[in-house]
């Protein structure tokens, strides 16, 4: 019976409580463990919403981690009451996990809220010396990491702890104030090289883009040539129409005797108005309406039979221009407008004169010869609307004086349309108003090809145009470097800054909190994390201990005994990186802020390396704590 006994598994002998204990106890140590792997893995961190995850999944974990400790602890409590049993772990639940989850936030705040401006100022730049170790760009003497050490957990584990201890020795902040420019040009190189492959490629699909569309500008430029070519035969054309038309028109009415005529008419119209103006003005008194209405019956005859349609009496008269005076009414100066309306008398021998020519459609008696006629500026604005019904537009000064400032005129607009033409067609084929008659670098370097170019590569627009016969090396060092220098523009601007502006109410004081935060959460999560981890781990060990037949008291002194060991062992015989000269330097310079609890940074440095394969495993394996918001330099 005994021999049957002991092959039973040894949780089957537990109460149910201890086995479900032991369940969220180990289910609880993967996730720790995965957590801590992934904490490793977030030696840069994108952007602080990162961050923020990282606290809260570490809040979680400690919490559940200290009140799973707690039911281990009631799991010792001798009473056959269940519901008080329930009760019991259920107000210890309520007071472990809120206190731990809530307490580790409010040390974390109180520490940024209390950080100093110089404070924030450092954490600016232990983040970015962060940046340059994990990048190989910046390198402690004595403690230099091959490219490939950069990925194993001892170099990460290192560079995490080691902005928590120079955050509390700020004076190795100093040389990297000094260099930080030099650091972000060359963290910009290296990520320039990392991003090469992928961003090159893209570059050559916009190329073979570009080269494209080259391809189709230059067929639709060869058709503008010819179409150009044909503009000076049809502006010759045109004049020769308009010249046969104008002849026609000098022949028919024959100007050249026409002045005569002209001037005799003007003379016996002139007179006629004459006695009108005079015989209106005597329609008086009775019979004033028969009387203007004789004289206007007369003179529309006369004016009919001289020009072959009405016109009004009111066309002769000149308009008097109005004016402001001020006249005394009532004991006080008023403005008064004099003036206005028309003079209609026969004494305005001009304004009728310039009035008849323009019935006639001329601007004088006489046109003495073809010449003349055709410069004249009746033929000019009669050619000019012509003209404008093709959308060939000449200025009002033009004048028609010979055949060739004609057709380069009209040339010169037709080019106009020609050109208009090609722009709406480019507009609809390259999204943008390009020109004719550009080379094939002068179309590359167009704006309108450049700027979806610079878009698809991240560019700034204002740059000089993006060549395309770049060689993957002059891409780096032509393009990509200064792109991602561009991106570090505002980082390098508020390191230039001085420090007052990162105290409380000034313009980086909540940067610089953020900058505290990162510098400060890595640590002290992965150090609770490790603690609350190895309590359980211990909790679960004493368990074995008990089922393999050890006393109370051995089995809690092999607890104790093993929990020691967990926590003296790695100071004693620290990693190869906690051994050497800058790191011991660094932590004796911490001693005056941390005192004993700079030794957290050794035991972290030494510890957490030989763990998190454990931890890795599981988080790859179970797909925990994706660390997509790490930028991996």
């Amino acid at each position: 019976m005994l021999a049957s006994n002991s092959k039973i598994p040894m949780f089957l002998s537990l109460p149910s409580w201890g086995v479900m204990l032991i369940g969220l106890q180990c289910l609880y140590l993967i996730f720790e463990l995965s957590f801590k792997a992934r904490l490793v893995d977030s030696v840069v961190v994108a952007d602080p919403d990162y961050f923020e995850y990282l606290s809260h999944v570490g809040r979680l974990l400690s919490g559940a981690g200290c009140t799973l400790l707690v039911f281990s602890l009631l799991r010792k409590w001798k009473t056959n009451n269940q519901a008080a049993r329930i009760s019991g772990h259920l107000v210890a639940a309520f007071i472990a996990f809120p206190t731990v989850y809530y307490g580790q936030e409010a040390i974390i705040n109180s520490l940024v809220e209390k950080s100093s401006a110089e404070q924030r100022m450092h954490a600016q730049h232990i983040s970015l010396l962060k940046r340059g170790l994990a990048t190989n760009v910046v390198v402690f003497k004595d403690i230099e990491f091959a490219p490939e050490d950069i990925e194993r957990p001892e170099a990460r584990t290192f560079i995490n702890t080691i902005g928590f201890s120079v955050f509390f020795a700020p004076a190795y902040i100093d040389s990297v104030v000094e260099n930080s420019d030099p650091i972000l040009k060359q963290l910009a190189k290296h990520q320039a090289n990392e991003r090469l492959p992928e961003v090159y490629a893209e570059y050559l699909e916009a190329r073979e883009r570009v080269s494209g569309l080259s391809h189709q500008y230059n067929e639709a430029n060869q058709n503008y040539y010819r179409q150009a070519d044909e503009i000076e035969e049809t502006a010759r054309g045109i004049w020769r129409d308009a010249y046969l038309e104008l002849q026609a028109q000098w022949e028919e009415k024959d100007r050249g005797n026409q002045g005569d005529s002209l001037r005799e008419g003007f003379d016996r119209l002139y007179d006629r108005l004459e006695l009108y103006f005079i015989a209106r003005a005597r329609c008086d008194g009775f019979g004033q309406k028969a009387c203007l209405q004789h004289v206007n019956q007369e003179y529309n005859e006369q004016v009919k039979s001289s020009f072959g349609q009405q016109v009004a009496p009111e066309y002769w008269c000149k308009p008097v221009q109005t004016r402001e005076t001020h006249v005394m009414q009532g004991g006080q100066f008023v403005e008064k407008q004099l003036g206005g309306g028309y003079d209609c008398s026969a004494r305005h021998r001009t304004y009728i004169r310039d009035q008849f020519l323009k019935l006639q459609g001329v601007s004088s008696f006489q046109y003495a010869t073809f010449k003349d006629f055709v410069a004249s500026a009746e033929v000019a604005a009669e050619v000019r609307s012509q003209l404008a019904e093709k959308d060939i537009r000449m200025p009002a000064n033009y004048r028609l004086r010979d055949h060739e400032s004609f057709i380069n005129g009209v040339e010169s607009e037709l080019i106009r349309q020609l050109k208009q033409r090609f722009i709406d067609q480019a507009k609809s084929r390259f999204d943008a108003a390009i020109p004719p008659e550009l080379g094939t670098e002068a179309f590359i370097a167009h704006p309108g090809v450049q700027l979806p170019l610079k878009e698809a590569l991240g560019v700034e627009s204002r740059t000089t145009p993006v060549p395309l016969n770049l060689s993957e090396k002059a891409f780096r060092d032509t393009i990509l470097v200064a792109r991602i220098e561009q991106s570090l523009a505002a980082e390098r601007a508020r390191l230039m800054v001085k420090t007052a502006y990162y105290a409380d109410g000034e313009p980086y004081a909540e940067d610089g909190k953020l900058y505290v935060r990162s510098v400060l959460i890595p640590p002290v999560a992965m150090g609770l994390s490790l603690f609350f981890g190895l309590l359980n781990l211990v909790s679960l060990l004493a368990i074995s201990f008990n089922k393999f037949g050890m006393g109370h008291r051995a089995a809690a002194t092999g607890r104790y005994v093993l929990l020691a060991i967990i926590i003296v062992l790695p100071i004693a015989f620290s990693s190869q990186i906690a051994q050497t000269a800058p790191f011991q330097r660094i932590v004796e310079e911490t001693q005056e802020s941390l005192g004993w609890g700079r030794y957290l940074v050794v035991w972290l440095t030494s510890l957490q390396p030989a763990i998190y394969p454990i931890g890795d495993a599981f988080a790859d394996t179970l797909g925990l704590f994706d660390s997509q918001g790490v930028d991996q330099p």
